[in-house]
Protein backbone atom coordinates (compact mmCIF):
# COMPACT_ATOMS: atom_id res chain seq x y z
CA UNK A 1 0.00 0.00 0.00
CA UNK A 2 1.32 3.46 -0.85
CA UNK A 3 2.26 5.53 2.05
CA UNK A 4 -0.14 8.77 2.23
CA UNK A 5 1.57 12.03 1.84
CA UNK A 6 0.71 15.23 3.66
CA UNK A 7 -0.67 17.80 0.94
CA UNK A 8 -1.34 20.99 2.89
CA UNK A 9 -1.39 22.92 6.12
CA UNK A 10 -4.17 24.57 7.38
CA UNK A 11 -3.81 26.60 10.40
CA UNK A 12 -3.22 24.03 12.89
CA UNK A 13 -4.33 20.86 10.39
CA UNK A 14 -2.17 18.90 8.25
CA UNK A 15 -4.33 17.52 5.08
CA UNK A 16 -4.22 14.35 3.55
CA UNK A 17 -6.21 13.56 0.72
CA UNK A 18 -6.52 11.05 -2.02
CA UNK A 19 -9.66 12.05 -4.75
CA UNK A 20 -12.88 12.82 -3.12
CA UNK A 21 -11.44 11.49 0.65
CA UNK A 22 -9.53 14.22 2.74
CA UNK A 23 -8.36 13.80 6.53
CA UNK A 24 -7.24 16.70 8.99
CA UNK A 25 -5.20 15.94 11.53
CA UNK A 26 -4.02 17.66 14.03
CA UNK A 27 -0.45 19.21 13.61
CA UNK A 28 0.86 18.57 17.18
CA UNK A 29 -1.57 15.16 17.06
CA UNK A 30 1.55 12.64 18.05
CA UNK A 31 1.54 9.10 19.60
CA UNK A 32 1.19 10.15 22.89
CA UNK A 33 -2.86 12.05 22.29
CA UNK A 34 -3.22 15.37 22.52
CA UNK A 35 -2.60 18.18 24.83
CA UNK A 36 -4.48 20.41 26.81
CA UNK A 37 -2.46 23.19 24.36
CA UNK A 38 -3.95 21.33 21.55
CA UNK A 39 -7.21 21.59 23.13
CA UNK A 40 -7.19 25.12 23.63
CA UNK A 41 -5.68 25.72 19.83
CA UNK A 42 -8.15 23.32 17.91
CA UNK A 43 -10.89 25.83 20.04
CA UNK A 44 -9.03 28.59 18.64
CA UNK A 45 -9.35 27.73 15.45
CA UNK A 46 -12.98 26.98 15.62
CA UNK A 47 -14.33 29.57 18.23
CA UNK A 48 -12.32 32.56 17.70
CA UNK A 49 -15.03 35.65 17.28
CA UNK A 50 -14.25 36.28 13.71
CA UNK A 51 -14.70 32.71 12.97
CA UNK A 52 -18.18 32.63 14.94
CA UNK A 53 -19.16 36.19 13.38
CA UNK A 54 -18.53 35.04 10.18
CA UNK A 55 -20.68 31.87 10.62
CA UNK A 56 -23.61 33.37 12.45
CA UNK A 57 -24.35 37.07 10.35
CA UNK A 58 -27.52 37.40 8.90
CA UNK A 59 -28.11 37.17 4.46
CA UNK A 60 -24.85 38.68 2.74
CA UNK A 61 -24.13 40.80 4.56
CA UNK A 62 -20.45 42.06 5.25
CA UNK A 63 -18.89 40.82 8.61
CA UNK A 64 -20.89 42.83 10.86
CA UNK A 65 -20.40 45.25 13.52
CA UNK A 66 -19.62 43.81 16.98
CA UNK A 67 -22.28 45.58 18.88
CA UNK A 68 -23.57 44.45 21.69
CA UNK A 69 -26.27 43.35 20.20
CA UNK A 70 -24.51 40.91 17.87
CA UNK A 71 -22.49 39.40 20.83
CA UNK A 72 -25.49 38.74 22.50
CA UNK A 73 -26.41 37.02 19.22
CA UNK A 74 -23.44 34.80 19.59
CA UNK A 75 -24.14 34.02 23.30
CA UNK A 76 -28.05 32.75 22.69
CA UNK A 77 -26.17 30.67 19.84
CA UNK A 78 -23.31 29.08 21.64
CA UNK A 79 -25.76 28.70 24.66
CA UNK A 80 -26.97 25.54 22.25
CA UNK A 81 -24.12 23.96 22.44
CA UNK A 82 -24.04 23.29 26.37
CA UNK A 83 -26.47 21.45 28.83
CA UNK A 84 -28.29 23.92 31.56
CA UNK A 85 -29.20 21.26 33.84
CA UNK A 86 -29.41 17.59 33.24
CA UNK A 87 -32.75 16.10 31.64
CA UNK A 88 -33.71 12.84 29.81
CA UNK A 89 -33.15 12.84 25.95
CA UNK A 90 -35.96 10.76 24.32
CA UNK A 91 -34.28 9.14 21.52
CA UNK A 92 -36.54 8.16 18.17
CA UNK A 93 -35.46 4.34 16.52
CA UNK A 94 -38.26 4.55 14.13
CA UNK A 95 -37.50 2.51 10.96
CA UNK A 96 -33.98 2.48 12.36
CA UNK A 97 -32.08 -0.74 11.38
CA UNK A 98 -30.82 -2.87 14.34
CA UNK A 99 -27.41 -2.57 13.74
CA UNK A 100 -27.72 1.47 13.64
CA UNK A 101 -30.13 0.98 17.37
CA UNK A 102 -26.86 -0.77 19.15
CA UNK A 103 -24.36 1.73 17.40
CA UNK A 104 -26.13 4.50 18.60
CA UNK A 105 -27.69 3.24 22.35
CA UNK A 106 -23.70 1.88 22.39
CA UNK A 107 -22.26 5.82 21.89
CA UNK A 108 -25.30 7.44 23.91
CA UNK A 109 -24.02 4.83 26.75
CA UNK A 110 -20.15 5.78 26.37
CA UNK A 111 -20.68 9.34 26.21
CA UNK A 112 -22.94 9.78 29.19
CA UNK A 113 -21.21 7.06 31.08
CA UNK A 114 -18.90 11.16 31.43
CA UNK A 115 -22.27 13.07 31.76
CA UNK A 116 -21.56 14.27 28.28
CA UNK A 117 -25.47 13.99 26.54
CA UNK A 118 -25.33 12.96 22.57
CA UNK A 119 -27.55 14.78 20.78
CA UNK A 120 -24.96 18.32 22.22
CA UNK A 121 -22.46 15.97 20.85
CA UNK A 122 -24.02 16.04 17.73
CA UNK A 123 -24.22 19.84 17.47
CA UNK A 124 -20.55 20.21 18.14
CA UNK A 125 -20.47 17.54 15.08
CA UNK A 126 -22.32 19.78 12.51
CA UNK A 127 -20.99 23.22 13.68
CA UNK A 128 -17.25 21.53 13.56
CA UNK A 129 -18.12 20.40 10.29
CA UNK A 130 -19.42 23.90 8.90
CA UNK A 131 -15.90 25.49 9.90
CA UNK A 132 -14.68 23.44 7.68
CA UNK A 133 -16.24 24.06 4.75
CA UNK A 134 -15.70 27.61 5.41
CA UNK A 135 -12.54 27.80 6.47
CA UNK A 136 -10.46 25.51 4.43
CA UNK A 137 -13.39 25.27 1.19
CA UNK A 138 -13.96 28.42 1.13
CA UNK A 139 -17.64 27.13 0.91
CA UNK A 140 -20.42 29.52 1.96
CA UNK A 141 -23.15 28.55 4.82
CA UNK A 142 -26.69 29.20 3.36
CA UNK A 143 -27.97 29.23 7.13
CA UNK A 144 -26.29 28.23 10.65
CA UNK A 145 -28.54 24.87 11.64
CA UNK A 146 -28.75 26.43 15.05
CA UNK A 147 -30.94 29.30 13.92
CA UNK A 148 -33.62 27.04 13.14
CA UNK A 149 -33.94 26.06 17.40
CA UNK A 150 -35.63 28.12 19.53
CA UNK A 151 -34.85 26.74 22.80
CA UNK A 152 -31.35 26.24 24.17
CA UNK A 153 -32.63 21.99 24.34
CA UNK A 154 -33.86 21.62 20.59
CA UNK A 155 -32.50 19.21 18.30
CA UNK A 156 -32.83 20.43 14.74
CA UNK A 157 -33.24 17.49 12.38
CA UNK A 158 -32.68 16.59 8.58
CA UNK A 159 -29.68 17.33 6.98
CA UNK A 160 -26.91 18.91 8.81
CA UNK A 161 -25.19 21.71 7.08
CA UNK A 162 -26.19 23.60 3.89
CA UNK A 163 -23.40 25.26 1.80
CA UNK A 164 -23.08 27.24 -1.11
CA UNK A 165 -20.14 27.11 -3.73
CA UNK A 166 -19.78 30.89 -4.99
CA UNK A 167 -19.97 31.09 -9.15
CA UNK A 168 -21.07 27.37 -9.43
CA UNK A 169 -24.39 27.20 -8.40
CA UNK A 170 -24.04 24.03 -6.81
CA UNK A 171 -25.72 23.39 -3.17
CA UNK A 172 -23.99 21.11 -0.76
CA UNK A 173 -26.52 19.26 1.86
CA UNK A 174 -23.54 18.24 4.43
CA UNK A 175 -24.14 14.99 6.76
CA UNK A 176 -21.60 14.89 10.26
CA UNK A 177 -21.04 12.27 12.78
CA UNK A 178 -18.89 12.57 16.19
CA UNK A 179 -18.05 9.37 17.05
CA UNK A 180 -16.15 7.15 19.28
CA UNK A 181 -14.39 5.49 16.66
CA UNK A 182 -14.12 5.92 12.88
CA UNK A 183 -15.66 2.44 12.40
CA UNK A 184 -18.92 3.29 13.48
CA UNK A 185 -18.86 6.85 12.03
CA UNK A 186 -18.78 5.30 8.95
CA UNK A 187 -21.64 2.59 10.05
CA UNK A 188 -24.20 5.61 10.48
CA UNK A 189 -23.26 7.98 7.33
CA UNK A 190 -23.23 4.66 5.37
CA UNK A 191 -27.10 3.94 6.58
CA UNK A 192 -28.12 8.04 6.49
CA UNK A 193 -27.02 7.95 3.23
CA UNK A 194 -29.51 5.27 2.06
CA UNK A 195 -32.62 7.38 3.09
CA UNK A 196 -30.80 11.03 1.99
CA UNK A 197 -32.48 11.21 -0.90
CA UNK A 198 -35.39 12.22 0.90
CA UNK A 199 -33.87 14.01 3.43
CA UNK A 200 -32.70 16.14 0.97
CA UNK A 201 -36.51 16.98 -0.55
CA UNK A 202 -37.52 17.74 3.21
CA UNK A 203 -34.74 19.91 3.88
CA UNK A 204 -35.19 21.90 0.54
CA UNK A 205 -39.11 22.03 2.23
CA UNK A 206 -38.37 23.19 5.40
CA UNK A 207 -35.28 26.02 3.93
CA UNK A 208 -36.53 27.21 1.08
CA UNK A 209 -39.77 29.54 2.04
CA UNK A 210 -40.58 32.75 1.90
CA UNK A 211 -40.56 32.95 5.44
CA UNK A 212 -36.83 31.94 5.24
CA UNK A 213 -35.73 34.33 2.39
CA UNK A 214 -34.24 36.98 4.09
CA UNK A 215 -31.73 34.71 6.20
CA UNK A 216 -30.55 32.80 3.47
CA UNK A 217 -26.96 33.91 2.06
CA UNK A 218 -27.59 32.73 -1.48
CA UNK A 219 -27.52 34.55 -4.65
CA UNK A 220 -30.91 35.91 -4.96
CA UNK A 221 -30.73 36.11 -8.43
CA UNK A 222 -30.38 32.54 -8.95
CA UNK A 223 -32.97 31.70 -6.26
CA UNK A 224 -35.46 34.31 -5.23
CA UNK A 225 -37.75 33.36 -8.19
CA UNK A 226 -37.85 29.40 -7.44
CA UNK A 227 -37.93 30.21 -3.25
CA UNK A 228 -41.05 32.54 -3.83
CA UNK A 229 -42.92 29.92 -6.29
CA UNK A 230 -41.96 26.63 -5.18
CA UNK A 231 -43.99 24.05 -5.69
CA UNK A 232 -41.55 20.56 -5.24
CA UNK A 233 -38.48 19.22 -5.66
CA UNK A 234 -38.01 19.15 -9.12
CA UNK A 235 -38.69 22.42 -10.22
CA UNK A 236 -36.89 24.13 -7.92
CA UNK A 237 -33.79 22.50 -9.69
CA UNK A 238 -35.08 23.48 -13.27
CA UNK A 239 -35.98 26.97 -12.14
CA UNK A 240 -32.61 27.18 -10.45
CA UNK A 241 -30.95 25.84 -13.41
CA UNK A 242 -28.88 23.27 -10.67
CA UNK A 243 -27.47 20.17 -12.62
CA UNK A 244 -25.32 18.53 -9.79
CA UNK A 245 -25.29 17.96 -5.65
CA UNK A 246 -22.25 17.93 -3.60
CA UNK A 247 -22.67 15.88 -0.46
CA UNK A 248 -19.96 16.58 2.18
CA UNK A 249 -19.64 13.82 4.59
CA UNK A 250 -17.95 14.69 8.18
CA UNK A 251 -16.68 12.27 10.66
CA UNK A 252 -14.81 13.70 13.69
CA UNK A 253 -14.05 10.63 15.66
CA UNK A 254 -11.76 9.17 18.20
CA UNK A 255 -9.01 6.40 18.73
CA UNK A 256 -7.91 5.76 14.98
CA UNK A 257 -5.03 8.54 13.41
CA UNK A 258 -3.19 7.36 10.55
CA UNK A 259 -3.85 9.26 7.54
CA UNK A 260 -3.57 6.22 4.96
CA UNK A 261 -5.43 3.63 7.14
CA UNK A 262 -8.23 6.41 7.54
CA UNK A 263 -8.71 7.36 3.64
CA UNK A 264 -9.20 3.10 3.11
CA UNK A 265 -11.60 2.88 5.41
CA UNK A 266 -13.60 6.10 3.82
CA UNK A 267 -13.36 4.56 0.34
CA UNK A 268 -15.81 1.73 1.55
CA UNK A 269 -18.93 4.39 2.31
CA UNK A 270 -21.31 3.48 -0.55
CA UNK A 271 -22.15 7.17 -2.50
CA UNK A 272 -25.76 7.26 -4.19
CA UNK A 273 -26.79 9.49 -6.67
CA UNK A 274 -29.77 11.44 -6.09
CA UNK A 275 -32.33 13.15 -7.70
CA UNK A 276 -31.45 11.90 -10.77
CA UNK A 277 -28.44 14.13 -10.95
CA UNK A 278 -25.02 13.83 -10.68
CA UNK A 279 -23.77 13.90 -7.25
CA UNK A 280 -20.29 14.14 -6.11
CA UNK A 281 -18.94 13.44 -2.18
CA UNK A 282 -16.61 15.11 -0.25
CA UNK A 283 -15.97 12.69 2.65
CA UNK A 284 -13.84 14.51 5.35
CA UNK A 285 -11.98 12.78 8.47
CA UNK A 286 -10.90 14.73 11.82
CA UNK A 287 -9.37 12.71 14.30
CA UNK A 288 -9.26 14.10 17.77
CA UNK A 289 -7.50 10.75 19.31
CA UNK A 290 -9.95 10.73 22.41
CA UNK A 291 -13.20 11.67 22.04
CA UNK A 292 -14.47 12.31 25.58
CA UNK A 293 -11.39 14.56 26.05
CA UNK A 294 -11.82 16.25 23.46
CA UNK A 295 -15.65 16.97 24.16
CA UNK A 296 -15.19 17.77 28.06
CA UNK A 297 -12.55 20.41 26.93
CA UNK A 298 -14.24 21.52 24.23
CA UNK A 299 -17.35 22.13 26.44
CA UNK A 300 -14.79 23.66 28.94
CA UNK A 301 -13.49 26.72 27.16
CA UNK A 302 -17.57 27.28 25.60
CA UNK A 303 -18.26 27.57 28.86
CA UNK A 304 -15.73 30.02 29.77
CA UNK A 305 -16.79 31.80 26.18
CA UNK A 306 -19.63 32.02 27.32
CA UNK A 307 -19.64 33.84 30.97
CA UNK A 308 -16.99 36.29 28.90
CA UNK A 309 -20.02 36.89 26.43
CA UNK A 310 -22.40 37.66 29.17
CA UNK A 311 -20.22 39.65 31.53
CA UNK A 312 -19.57 41.66 28.29
CA UNK A 313 -23.36 42.10 27.46
CA UNK A 314 -24.04 43.10 31.04
CA UNK A 315 -21.21 45.69 31.12
CA UNK A 316 -22.48 47.51 28.31
CA UNK A 317 -26.05 47.74 29.55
Amino acid sequence: MKKMEEIKKFGIFKEYHERDNFVYLSIDSGDFGISSDLFQKLFNFFFSEDVLFEHYKINNDCLYEKSTANISLLYRNLKKFIDEEAFEVEYNYDDCDEDVVEIVKDEIAFFEEFSIRRDKIGKIGEYLMAIILEKIFEYVCIIPKSNLTTSYNMSVYGIDNLHYIPNENVILFGESKFTSSLSKGITLVSKSLEKYEHQIKQEIELIFTQDKINQLRLPMSLYKDAIENFIDIETFIKKSDIHQLIVPLFIAHGVETSPQKIIEQLKKINRHQFLGMETKYIVISMPVINAVDFIKATSLHLSMLIREYEERIKGSI
